[in-house]
């Protein structure tokens, strides 16, 4: 999901994409720490709805991209997994020291995947992505080329959300099919989102008449739920209503970015979404363990707060982007080096 997909021709319409997904998800997480009010709003549910599915959808069309026809593809999988797993590690050890003031014994149990700390649910999700593509990736490439293969094996992600959750006892598992015991991202469920990333990205998709009434359709589900039963559907773990429920919305953003096509400010953001995510999360647990209460108007520290949280982030990146611009010059050059020795 971030910039070490490296893309050769990287697709700026995208980066907007994940950089509203990114913004969004920010704001919606300073909301949920200081609220005023239910933490439930129309707006976080919205952005629940959107958020990681459209993170999915974004992810599966920049797989085919980066790793079609590459030599080092599942080693630079394998790379991605390892440094959103690290990611998780250092978002997963701030929410259980501050958040949840845990101890040693809780974090050894966050490195093996038996306890996933709160707000960090999502970056274990997208790290083990990367680790099932090593292994299903060209079956996945093969997949999208066959329209009723793909589409049966579409239909077969959202019946997982069937599945007897309360069978899962393993933290481990639960990011694979979901579970009852913390908020979870299921990949199967919600690999819906990656292959239909996948097969419009393989078929250099925009508008397409079928995706769009479908979406429109599944995202009438959601409402005619909410409007029937006057409440949202489960998310934690997700029923069917609810991982369909984002669908008309996050096909809109993928085709208003694609006709804006450029937007820096965004785009940024968007390039370097793992970075983004990881920092706003230390610093919105740190100022939920120094700031427990707001100290002024509401509106106004929420506005301060994401203000300062994406600031902070941006400085981040404009930062470290020379440095790591320098040691991946140093890395080509050495490169270069060892083969003209050879």
């Amino acid at each position: 999901m971030d910039k070490e997909l490296d893309l050769q021709k990287r697709d700026n319409s995208i980066d907007l994409m994940k950089g509203i997904l990114v913004f969004l998800m920010i704001l919606c997480h300073v909301l949920m720490f200081f609220p005023n009010g239910p933490i439930e709003t129309p707006f976080t549910v919205f952005v629940g709805l959107t958020s990681f599915p459209g993170f999915m959808f974004c992810l599966g069309y920049v797989f085919p991209i980066a790793y079609s026809n590459k030599k080092d593809a599942e080693k630079r999988m394998l790379m991605g997994f390892i440094k959103t797993l690290l990611a998780f590690y250092v978002s997963g050890t701030f929410s259980l020291l501050l958040i949840q003031k845990a101890g040693f014994i809780n974090i050894v149990d966050m490195i093996l995947i038996r306890n996933i700390p709160g707000y960090s649910e999502f970056i274990v999700s997208f790290a083990f992505v990367y680790l099932v593509n090593i292994f299903l990736f060209k079956p996945i490439k093969k997949l999208v080329q066959n329209k009723i293969k793909f589409i049966i094996v579409a239909i077969l992600c959202l019946a997982f959300t069937g599945f007897n959750y309360g069978t899962v006892t393993n933290d481990f598992f639960g990011v694979f099919v979901g579970t009852y015991r913390f908020s979870s991202f299921p990949i199967i469920q919600y690999g819906f989102y990656f292959l239909i990333g996948f097969y419009v990205s393989e078929h250099k998709i925009f508008f397409n008449f079928y995706i769009y009434f479908i979406s429109l359709g599944c995202t009438f589900l959601f409402f005619l739920f909410v409007g029937f039963y006057g409440f949202y559907p489960s998310r934690f773990p997700p029923s069917l209503t609810w991982v369909v429920g984002g669908f008309f919305i996050i096909y809109t953003y993928y085709l208003v970015c694609k006709l804006i096509k450029r937007f820096s400010f965004l785009e940024i953001a968007g390039k370097h979404s793992l970075s983004f995510l990881l920092i706003s999360n230390i610093l919105l647990f740190t100022l939920d363990r120094l700031i427990p209460e707001p100290p002024f108007i509401h509106w106004l520290f929420v506005t301060c707060v994401f203000v300062l949280t994406t600031g902070i982030c941006y400085a981040y990146v404009f930062i470290s982007r020379p440095i790591i611009k320098s040691i991946k010059k140093r890395r080509f050059s050495e490169e270069i080096e060892q083969k003209s020795g050879e």
